[in-house]
């Protein structure tokens, strides 16, 4: 039964918050949503804008939350450096939680990533990890925010008696006007205009990158799961990775764009140039 589930979606303006919004509401659930500003959002019942950096004021913002029974936590904010990011997102979450801390909340998701597995941004794959990932695989050494805000869902979770799951996708892709934090999106962009511009449609990144096997996380996907970890008891107080399963090699995958888009531009590989819809960095 969902017509009692009262969801705040907590990022609602993202890739897997909207999702997430939106599935649950086509499934009966009543979604509350929570941004830094004021949006109109076509699944949200109850809008909130609050700056969760702000205790006070997000106390007072979520007044308007003290009825929700469910919490999709979808967001973060990227700071000067790691120990900066470890603090602000640690006091977001915490704020978040303490300003609901009355309501009837059964169950608690976190939505996290891949920098779990590889490094924060400060030490990002400077790490050899197991592979495939594993959920069980002990933390990285050094700061990273996705454990502080681990840290506080898990404290927050045994006081406020509610059960969490944290969920680990990785390279996200889908569909939200307004965010750039995209990569399927600006990647037709950037095709686009290499295209009407006649510029060549160069591989950003590097050539061990361009080579080694990937994957990414399609937001549906990530909804779909989130859903089911907060209705599922044999789910509860577990962390998710959350991926599509399909593994795949940009040297496969960037001329697939290429041919999408119908590009045939000058690139460059390894400084040489050919006509190919194929290429790495100059």
């Amino acid at each position: 039964m969902t017509a009692n589930n009262i969801a705040l979606i907590v990022g609602a303006t993202g890739l897997s918050g909207s999702y997430t919004g939106r599935l649950l509401k086509e499934n009966g659930w009543t979604v509350v949503t929570l941004s830094r500003g004021n949006v109109d959002l076509d699944f949200s019942g109850r809008h909130i804008a609050a700056d969760l950096k702000d205790a006070a004021s997000t106390k007072a913002a979520l007044a308007a939350a003290q009825d929700v029974t469910h919490v999709f936590y979808c967001t973060w904010s990227r700071e000067a450096n790691e120990d900066e990011n470890v603090r602000v997102n640690a006091l977001m979450i915490r704020n978040l939680f303490e300003g609901i801390a009355d309501a009837p909340v059964k169950h608690a998701a976190l939505v996290t990533g891949l920098k779990h597995y590889l490094g924060s941004f400060d030490d990002y794959a400077k790490f050899t990890p197991y592979t495939p990932f594993l959920e069980s695989s002990p933390r990285l050494p050094g700061p990273n925010f996705y454990y502080a805000q681990e840290d506080v869902l898990f404290e927050m979770a045994q006081k406020q008696g509610f059960n969490w799951s944290v969920h680990r996708p990785h390279t996200m892709i889908g569909l939200v006007i307004g965010n750039a934090m995209n990569m399927a999106v600006t990647l037709a962009v950037y095709a686009s205009i290499c295209k009407h511009t006649g510029q060549p449609f160069v591989y950003p990144g590097s050539p061990e990158q361009y080579n080694a096997a990937t994957d990414v996380s399609d937001a549906r996907v990530v909804a779909a799961q989130l859903m089911w970890a907060a209705t599922t008891p044999e789910a509860a107080n577990m962390p998710f990775n959350t991926v599509n399963g399909d593994i795949f090699r940009w040297t496969w995958l960037w001329q697939q764009i290429a041919n999408y888009f119908r590009g045939n531009w000058l690139c460059f590989v390894n400084g040489y140039a050919l006509f190919s819809g194929i290429c790495l960095v100059r």
